[in-house]
């Protein structure tokens, strides 16, 4: 089968179309992971994808880790491509991020190197009583791009998104939260953000919550003979976690999802390899951070 190379860069397209209406008997997962290299031309291309387009229970499983890669060097130039995740489901652990790099050639050809990755969760939570419930996502990464020739598309993004939503009457959405920040290139952006956000809770019945997370990231291609490294990088770990009053009694359909959270400091984010010399050859650093809402 020939897989078609695609150069966009996903920079806010966020799923949070009917895919996150869907409803979860179990704590479940929908992944899709693209991983592309093209180096000394199109006959030289290696491509890695691997989708999950139906939900996916995490049932007795605690964890779950999807990765797809390519190293390709068997042009002239030199390309790999990584995108991946990593999900505990009792801890609320989430680990996640896309990367390129391309080497330059030693003759003017063009080479570029580009991941995606699309995270969605989903469980139902049977809640009983009345009173207020909150949802938090504590997540940190790095957002980077290093290139020797500027191309248009080059760069890395990452966007989030959740919700909580009632579907016995429709679709009503009953709160939600979003974050969406991107680099072009030869640019870095620390991200050290919190999704939070609150629902009062007056009938017992079963509430449906959703999480989306995208990654992505290109270097190359427009420019011939160019050589970089792009990532979207948040190995570090998101944390997932709920709390509610005491007057409410909450059940998620897996007893497993979010069993063993608890209040903990957010861990530093450890830079990846060589992200030192990144920062200092761009020569300046972007620091993102947003408080919760009150």
């Amino acid at each position: 089968m020939t897989k078609t190379f695609s150069s966009a860069l996903l920079c806010g397209t966020l799923l949070t179309a009917s895919v996150l209406a869907l409803p979860a008997s179990a704590a479940s997962v929908i992944y899709t992971l693209n991983s592309g290299v093209r180096v000394g031309g199109s006959s030289n291309s290696d491509f890695d994808d691997i989708s999950q387009d139906t939900l996916v229970a995490l049932a007795d499983n605690a964890s779950v880790s999807v990765s797809s890669a390519v190293d390709d060097a068997s042009g002239p130039g030199q390309g790999t491509s990584t995108a991946g995740f990593d999900i505990d489901q009792t801890t609320g652990s989430i680990k996640f991020g896309a990367s390129g790099g391309v080497t330059a050639p030693s003759s003017p050809i063009s080479s570029s190197a580009s991941s995606t990755l699309s995270l969605f969760i989903a469980e139902d939570f049977l809640i009983t009583g009345t009173g207020n419930i909150t949802f938090r996502l504590g997540i940190e990464g790095l957002l980077s791009n290093a290139t020797s020739t500027l191309s248009g598309g080059d760069g890395s993004s990452m966007n989030a998104f959740m919700r909580l939503v009632d579907t016995s009457n429709g679709f009503d959405v009953l709160g939600s939260d979003r974050f969406s920040q991107s680099v072009g290139a030869n640019a870095t952006s620390i991200i050290d953000d919190v999704l939070e956000f609150s629902v009062n809770i007056t009938e017992s019945k079963s509430y449906l919550f959703n999480l989306s997370l995208m990654a992505s990231t290109r270097v190359g291609e427009k420019g011939l003979g160019s050589s970089g490294f792009s990532a979207s990088d948040f190995f570090n770990t998101a944390f997932l976690s709920y709390t509610a009053d005491s007057s409410l009694t909450v059940a998620p359909s897996d007893a497993l999802f979010l069993s063993n959270t608890g209040p903990g400091p957010v861990p530093a984010v450890p830079l990846p390899a060589g992200a030192w010399l990144l920062l200092g050859a761009l020569g300046g650093l972007r620091v993102l951070r947003r408080k919760p809402r009150a």
